[in-house]
């Protein structure tokens, strides 16, 4: 099993060719399960691993939604409800052109996780192959320390613990703090961006070998270019030429096709062959959802 910490949200999908302001604007909109830590939850369930995820949302209609989605897709939840804020929710902008998304994201219930509620479930984490943990956790005060105390729990049990830095956005003001809880983790998982950020490099071996100096295995996501790590040897893995629909979720459905894949394999070239894989079917289709079986 996998235990991840990270978001749940509803990913609302606005598609239109323009916009008018100060008026109405004709759109495409359309409403799905989201949230990093959703997302790469799934994604392990999808992949054919067992996921477990720890989160919260609202008591409301959408938190009822994330729930039940949740549970459909095979993620066992360590979910708590909570009256005093609304489940987190995204905003989610595609362009046509290219497939790129921009979001505007209310966080919401998800910034409630605590350090009691991870120690609350000491025994997912200690029956985890792997502990996947979201960069997003690492941006507010009050998570941040409930996930330094998940990642001594992990050490405590001896699981392994994996990082998605997250957002570009986040690392310019807070990098130190990234790098930081990156030391003695054994996965990061940036894109290229990410690692410039986080490196002040700009090949990308350059940034591999400097994550290097904190973390076990970097696996650095380049994109059109593909995905890169170290093992053994270079690794570098082009993306399959496609047509790019939506981006959302293509770097969420790559991290969890690879830890899964991993986990039951320990082959990093073949989880990185997979996870390559998965991403680009994911960006051919609209949202990053797995389809529930």
């Amino acid at each position: 099993m996998i235990t991840v910490i990270g978001d749940f949200a509803v990913d609302i999908f606005v598609n239109s060719d323009g916009f008018h302001y100060g008026s109405d604007t004709e759109s495409a909109i359309a409403t799905q399960a989201g949230g990093q830590g959703n997302h790469v939850a799934a994604w392990i369930a999808a992949c054919e691993g067992k996921a477990a995820l720890i989160g919260n949302i609202g008591h409301d209609v959408f938190g009822d939604f994330l729930w039940q989605e949740a549970k459909a897709q095979g993620i066992e939840l360590a979910v708590s409800r909570t009256d005093m804020a609304e489940t987190g929710k995204i905003v989610v902008l595609v362009d046509d052109k290219g497939g790129e998304r921009s979001m505007f994201t209310s966080r919401g219930a998800n910034l409630n996780l605590s350090t009691k509620q991870v120690k609350t479930h000491e025994s997912f984490i200690a029956s985890s192959d792997c502990l996947y943990i979201s960069g997003y956790m690492l941006f507010k005060n009050g998570t941040y320390d409930a996930v330094k105390a998940a990642k001594q729990l992990a050490r405590k049990h001896n699981v392994p613990v994996a990082l998605d830095p997250s957002s570009a956005y986040f690392l310019s003001e807070y990098k130190e703090r990234v790098l930081d809880f990156m030391k003695n983790t054994e996965w990061v998982f940036p894109n290229f961006e990410e690692g410039q950020l986080l490196t002040g490099k700009d090949k990308p071996e350059d940034i591999i070998t400097e994550l290097k100096n904190f973390v076990k295995h970097p696996v650095l996501k380049l994109g059109r270019q593909g995905c890169m790590m170290y093992d053994d040897g270079w690794i570098h893995l082009p993306a399959r030429d496609v047509k790019v629909i939506d981006t959302t979720g293509a770097g969420d459905s790559f991290l969890g096709a690879f830890l899964s894949h991993y986990y039951r394999n320990y082959s990093a070239k073949d989880a990185l062959k997979f996870a390559n894989e998965t991403a680009a079917n994911t960006v051919q289709k609209f949202g990053g959802r797995p389809e529930i079986k």
